[in-house]
């Protein structure tokens, strides 16, 4: 017959090593002793044991990965969350600088597409920017090899 009594104690003692969220040694050691050194009473004992000893190793093994550090995540904070401007419209280019050439200044979309733009906010004229832009196509003629575009909008966008 199954005794209770065994589980029982052992799920009280995970309860009170569990009681007000706070993690204490004592208590995970007195666990650990009524699991494993307690000697056991009956053959249905002997088969609890195993399946506690696991249970166990489950919450240690949670417990320790919830104490470990976190990597810091990039927060975008901004609003500038890559996912959110692709709903919005936006594409991920980069602003090139060609002082020598007929179009000074274009922009590179992420799928290799060049663009000649009208206008450039003088902030974001630098060679290599990354930016997050919103453009509409125009059928005015090209002074250079790159698709003429009219910036609808454009952002700073970091690595």
């Amino acid at each position: 017959m199954f005794d209770p009594r065994f589980y029982t104690a052992c799920v009280d003692e995970i309860g009170e090593f569990l009681k007000g969220g706070r993690f204490e040694a004592d208590a995970l050691g007195q666990v650990w002793n009524t699991i494993c050194l307690t000697p056991p009473v009956n053959a249905n004992e002997k088969t609890m044991r195993p399946i506690l000893l696991v249970l166990f190793g489950m919450l240690a093994a949670g417990l320790l990965l919830a104490c470990l550090p976190r990597p810091e995540a990039h927060s975008y904070s901004d609003g500038l969350h890559p996912r959110f401007m692709a709903e919005d419209g936006y594409q991920p280019a980069t602003i090139r600088i060609e002082e020598s050439a007929t179009c000074p200044v274009l922009f590179e979309t992420e799928r290799g597409q060049l663009c000649e733009p009208l206008y450039v906010p003088d902030a974001l004229k630098t060679d290599g920017q990354l930016v997050w832009v919103k453009y509409e196509t125009q059928r005015r003629p090209s002074r250079c090899e790159a698709q003429p575009v009219a910036i609808v909008d454009i952002k700073k966008r970091e690595r």
